[in-house]
């Protein structure tokens, strides 16, 4: 079948410089918003290019991929920025003018190997905060930017009763976020109740007991006693697992000569589309006051604070740590337990929560809202652990007002130091294919290598020819001898005198006897043609995707058939009638 190639050319306006941009593919990303107009939008754009970079379409670097708002070979581009690629996945930033409420699409480019990246941070995220590897920094309030990051290494210090509030569209943390002590502070050290709603008590006076450790997500443990004592408690919990709201920890009773602990701190991470942990974030409650060999009476652990997160998409890597656990009460080293000194009572666990609107993952990551040790002496009971507070998912939709498909077609962008007139492939008489093609205009060309395929993805060479190189008209040939019974896919790569090369659209022959079913072209973009041999005029004629699942079915009552595919993703289908099945390729 012959095809006319003048369609590749219609990109001739581009000049042949270094700085030109070639693509080979298009992504089509339909974006369907339920809400208002965003203005100044990032969209992240997660693309799963292993597929191509092993079939020479994509740079392993991502270097090749631009985005657009025009459909086709585009002169204007969007800017962009590639955070990380893992394991042939990309995750991209693009900067949007707005993201329109409705439907709007934007253009994914890429397959110019010559292409270099103009992948750029400060043009998509202008307003960062990054705190550098080894550096320590102190933050309180609120606090606004597009991008925050603490890197491996670095840490960030919350103030004393003051919740750290983050807004970003991206936040990642790496290193660590130390909330240890933050939250609701310890009372005298003479006999006095904890700070917060959750404080740990101390022990009746006249005081002769352990005291209480803080509460919030889970009660503080009761300090140790001996016989005729009366105890110091944890106070009450508060706030909701589940709800909005955020807090401190609340402190730790303290005795008469022992402290309690500090609550642990608060952190609100809002991430608009994507938060991510692999180091730690701790909001954990301090221990009651180290004992002196004369003291008698502990102070109870304070309470683990909060760790809240709203995101579209939250990651919580393997060996992230998100810890809100109640600090230790006061213990002593004295042995067996005495009536002279009784530890403090275990700070309680605070609260985690996550708010998502698309993704969350845990696996892997150490997340402990775990109750501080009770102290061990008191001859009746020794100093009571803390309860375990509350970890809680709730799939919110905080942000996510957008859904997004996506389609990969071919884009005819191609420099031209060669104009292809024609290419085309055929079966021979003798069962072998024949390739021709047509040039003119050739310019800096050095030869010509020809491609078979049977999945039109996985290309072998199987031929070279050299070019003549001229101005004038060239006709070439190459027969492919031993040809893999079924469908055979080719193409040609052409290549330059100084290196670079491009590819032609495929085309494919069909070597072995007549099928029951016949479709083509193949690969198809838009309309699949299909023509049955001993049409029975029995069943629906279906199209099954490549697992085996249903994906189209019509009933028919003619042996030649016409069919709409251009809402299909690309790949590798199956059309099925009357127990037959022919495999076609969209593209």
């Amino acid at each position: 079948m012959k095809k006319s190639l003048l369609l590749l050319f219609l990109c001739s306006v581009f000049a042949l410089s270094s700085s030109a941009y070639y693509p080979k593919r298009k992504n089509t990303i339909t974006l369907v918003n339920v809400g208002p107009n965003i203005p100044n939008y990032k969209l992240m754009v997660v693309f799963n290019g292993a597929t191509f970079i092993s079939s020479n379409l994509l740079k392993p670097t991502f270097a090749d991929v631009r985005f657009s708002t025009d459909s086709t070979c585009p002169v204007t581009f969007l800017n962009h920025y590639i955070e990380r690629i893992q394991a042939g996945v990309g995750t991209i930033w693009v900067d949007l003018p707005a993201l329109q409420a409705g439907t709007s699409k934007i253009y994914m480019y890429f397959g110019d190997n010559n292409a270099v990246t103009t992948s750029n941070i400060n043009n998509v995220f202008p307003n960062r905060y990054i705190l550098e590897t080894g550096t320590v920094d102190t933050l309180a309030g609120i606090q606004n930017y597009d991008w925050f990051e603490v890197k491996i290494g670095a840490t960030l210090r919350l103030t004393q009763s003051d919740i750290l509030t983050v807004n970003a569209t991206r936040i990642k943390i790496d290193g660590v976020v130390d909330g240890i002590g933050k939250g609701y502070s310890k009372g005298s050290t003479s006999n006095s109740n904890g700070n917060g709603p959750g404080g740990g008590t101390f022990s009746p006076l006249p005081a002769n007991a352990g005291a209480g450790g803080g509460s919030y997500g889970g009660v503080g443990g009761t300090g140790g006693f001996d016989a005729g004592d009366s105890p110091g408690a944890g106070g009450p919990t508060y706030g909701t697992a589940i709800g909005l709201d955020i807090d401190f920890g609340s402190a730790g009773g303290s005795s008469s000569n022992l402290a309690g602990g500090n609550g642990g701190g608060a952190i609100r991470l809002n991430a608009k589309t994507f938060l991510s942990v692999s180091g730690t974030v701790t909001m954990t409650g301090q221990a009651g006051a180290t004992p002196i060999l004369t003291s008698s009476l502990g102070g109870g652990g304070g309470a683990g604070g909060c760790i809240l997160m709203l995101s579209d998409n939250i990651e919580i890597a393997a060996g992230a740590n998100l810890w809100a656990i109640g600090g230790n009460g006061s213990d002593f080293l004295a042995t067996p337990p005495n009536d002279i000194k009784d530890g403090g009572g275990g700070g309680g666990g605070g609260r985690i929560k996550y708010f998502y609107g698309k993704t969350l993952s845990t696996a892997g990551a150490l997340v402990l809202t775990s109750g501080g040790v009770g102290g061990k002496n008191g001859n009746i009971a020794i100093g009571a652990n803390g309860a375990t507070g509350t970890v809680n998912q709730v799939l919110d939709n905080p942000y996510a007002n957008y859904t997004s498909t996506s389609i990969i077609s071919y884009i005819p962008c191609f420099p031209l130091p060669v104009n292809f007139l024609s290419f085309d492939v055929s079966k021979t008489d003798k069962n072998q294919v024949s390739i021709n093609w047509v040039t003119e205009n050739e310019q800096n060309v050095s030869h010509y290598e020809i491609e078979q395929s049977t999945d039109a993805v996985n290309f072998r060479k199987i031929g070279i020819i050299s070019s003549v190189n001229t101005t004038s008209k060239h006709a070439y040939k190459f027969v492919d001898e031993n040809p893999q019974t079924g469908v055979n896919y080719y193409r040609l790569k052409q290549l330059d005198l100084d290196g670079k090369f491009n590819y032609t659209e495929i085309e494919s022959a069909r070597i072995g006897q007549l099928e029951e079913l016949n479709v083509f072209p193949n690969p198809a973009t838009s309309t699949l043609s299909i023509s049955i041999n001993n049409f029975k005029n029995i069943g629906d004629l279906k199209i099954l995707n490549g697992l085996g699942q249903l994906v189209k079915s019509m009933p028919i009552n003619n042996y030649q058939v016409e069919i709409n595919i251009q809402d299909l993703p690309n790949g590798i289908y199956y059309v099925s009638y009357n127990g037959n099945k022919s495999k076609f390729i969209k593209q």
